[in-house]
This record gives structure tokens, C-alpha cells and sequence, in this order.
């Protein structure tokens, strides 16, 4: 079963202070948002174990016998791990599963007369350009974003924020 390490990235004060904390303390500051991570890993975990253990497997390599091209810290509170269809959240005393409103995805709902609506300057397109594809592949933009549609919104924890469209918002027929 193939798994995927995220830790957060320190592009900002928010992703800073989010750095080791426990998933109830981030929640109340607004969130567990994928935007603030980035992909550092992609393994392969032991066929035929069962969620729990791949977990623990995953754990004690990431912090006893780390593969050399691992360029993460310790695995550890606040990092995420995709394993399979799941994400997991690494809290001080387990795991957490996440959904997909803790770990960031559909925040709002549109009606097409609600998007049209919004402003064009405040629209916009994950575009397959050179830049964007890089940051694919270094784990920073989740491949599926490209091709896109964007918004900007207010966010009462976040302030303006830049949300995509089957991530963070859909638009209703």
C-alpha cells in the first residue's frame, strides 16, 4: 500500500505555530489546511497490514531507522501521513483520522449565479506551467489542482486566502 509523508511547510508565522501541535490545539486556531503542507516522502508500506500497524511501521522508521534520501525532521506531532484513501494525522498519543473538512477540502458551496458573482480579478486557474509542475513535483502543490479553477476568499482564521475548486469549494448545479 503506497503512503505519502507531509510535514508543514515555514513559508509563514501560521505553518510555524502549527509545527508539533496536537490536532484539537489546531483546530482551534483555524484548522489543519493542506496548502500549509508539503509532500516530503513516498513509500511503500508492508502488503496485507492492517491501518493501524502500517501507521506504527511508518512511525518508528521515520524516527528510528530513517531512509537516507528522507530529508523531513523526525516524524512527529502535526505531520500527516495519505495512506491508501486515508489521511492520518500524527497526534502526541496516536493517530487521527482526518476528514475532509479537518484536513481542509470544501469549505464552501456555490450555486453558478453565486460564482458568477464573484469578481473576475479574483478568479483564477492552477495553470500546467513550468513553476506549477515543479512544485508537484516537489510536494508542495497536490497534482490534482492543475487544471483547476481558483477563488479568493475571506477567511475569519486566515485572513484572504486562495482556494481551489474539488479541494476547498465546489459549485452546485
Amino acid at each position: 500500500m503506497k503512503y505519502e509523508i507531509y510535514q508543514l511547510k515555514e513559508d509563514t508565522m501560521e505553518q510555524v505555530k502549527l509545527r508539533f501541535m496536537a490536532s484539537d490545539q489546531a483546530a482551534a486556531l483555524g484548522g489543519i489546511h493542506r496548502e500549509n503542507y508539503q509532500r516530503i516522502y513516498i513509500g511503500e508500506a508492508k502488503a496485507g497490514t492492517d491501518i493501524q500497524r502500517a501507521l506504527d511501521s511508518i512511525y518508528t522508521t521515520f524516527n528510528v531507522h530513517r531512509p537516507k534520501e528522507f530529508t523531513g525532521h523526525s516524524l512527529s506531532v502535526s505531520d500527516v501521513v495519505h495512506l491508501g484513501d486515508e489521511w492520518w494525522y500524527c497526534d502526541p498519543y496516536g493517530w487521527k483520522k482526518l476528514d475532509g473538512e479537518e484536513w481542509g477540502q470544501i469549505l464552501r458551496h456555490y450555486t453558478k449565479a453565486e460564482w458568477r458573482k464573484i469578481p473576475e480579478s479574483y478568479k483564477g486557474r492552477w495553470e500546467a506551467s513550468p513553476y506549477n509542475l515543479e512544485r508537484v513535483k516537489r510536494g508542495e502543490l497536490p497534482a490534482e489542482y492543475i487544471g483547476k479553477r481558483t477563488t479568493i476568499v475571506n477567511d475569519e482564521h486566515r485572513g484572504t486566502v486562495l482556494i481551489t475548486e474539488g479541494a476547498h469549494f465546489v459549485i452546485d448545479d
